[in-house]
């Protein structure tokens, strides 16, 4: 099995068990191919774009919540 294939798979699994857990991507949906954890969990994917720095503010700011 691919490593993403394996990390989507991983991702789902936890998803589903602890809605505490989000992905955080930086415009790289397509590359490691999300698209189908966006249509499960669509308000558990939050896309920073091509802002990597932003996505860690972001990391931190929703784990201090």
């Amino acid at each position: 099995m691919e490593m993403r294939q394996v990390l989507n798979a991983g991702l789902k699994q936890l998803m589903a068990e602890n809605e505490n857990i989000v992905l955080l991507e930086a415009d790289l949906g397509k590359a490691n191919v999300t698209w189908d954890i966006r249509e499960s969990y669509p308000s558990g994917v939050f896309e920073a774009g091509i802002a990597e720095q932003h996505m860690v503010s972001m990391a931190a700011g929703m784990a201090s919540y």
